[in-house]
């Protein structure tokens, strides 16, 4: 999430931007609010001839929202919709990084002059497009959890129940800040692994059979499996 090295511009005015919204939006110091409640109330005021496009999922495709800036235009998908129209932390990221790509990418609400290159490749134009996602997702790291409202959380999980983002979101944010070493991270999430395997009987039992490879190798792939669907490791993005 975080990209910080390949955000474009500078991040301390990636960072004002976001609090320049909050201000606009009149979030104060909320650190849990119904973002989709402000897109469909008040970011009319903020970009100007703001229009709310929500198409039904499968024609989105892989896509959940997207925006455009002529007029300036969310697109979200049906269930997306459904899902920040509930407060789920993670819509809340996805409207609050697509408000990014509003505030510092779009034509008249630029925050700083982008480049004056010419993309001449296709592998340029990517790269610019991979920077862009880059700095909308540190804008929405900042505008959820802002700077002065993130003192004293160490702990990504207090974190995430707190602001009510995700606890990747979280984490990477409180790392930024340098409010967490890398050492808690991992013992906070050993932790936590080791308390779900207490409770989550594991489907098959490793045993350690001499010379029977083939068996051990059909156990092994049972029991990664299983810790694949649970929830901790889709949390801190574990790939086996």
């Amino acid at each position: 999430m975080t990209g910080v090295q390949t955000c474009a511009l500078p991040i301390w005015l990636i960072e004002r931007a976001a609090y320049e919204l909050r201000d606009k939006l009149n979030i104060g110091n909320l650190m849990d609010f119904n973002l989709m409640g402000l897109v469909e109330n008040d970011f009319q005021e903020v970009f100007p001839g703001f229009e709310l496009i929500v198409l039904k999922t499968e024609r989105m495709g892989e896509k959940e929202a997207f925006v455009e800036w002529n007029p300036p235009r969310l697109t979200i998908s049906e269930l997306a919709y459904v899902e920040a129209y509930n407060n789920v932390g993670r819509r809340r990221f996805t409207l609050a990084h697509e408000a990014g790509h509003l505030r510092l990418h779009g034509r008249s609400n630029l925050v700083l002059p982008r480049t004056t290159e010419i993309p001449t490749k296709r592998t340029s134009w990517l790269l610019r497009a991979e920077r862009y996602e880059h700095e909308a997702n540190y804008f929405a790291a900042c505008f959820l959890i802002p700077r002065h409202l993130a003192k004293g959380f160490t702990n990504p999980f207090e974190a995430s129940s707190a602001f009510n983002v995700s606890v990747e979101v979280a984490r990477r944010r409180l790392e930024n800040l340098g409010q967490m070493s890398k050492s808690k991270i991992v013992s906070i999430g050993f932790r936590k692994l080791l308390d779900e395997m207490n409770t989550k009987p594991l489907r098959a039992k490793v045993q350690f059979v001499p010379d029977q490879s083939a068996t051990l190798a059909s156990t092994w792939q049972s029991t990664t499996t299983r810790l694949r669907s649970d929830k901790w490791f889709h949390e801190w993005g574990w790939r086996g």
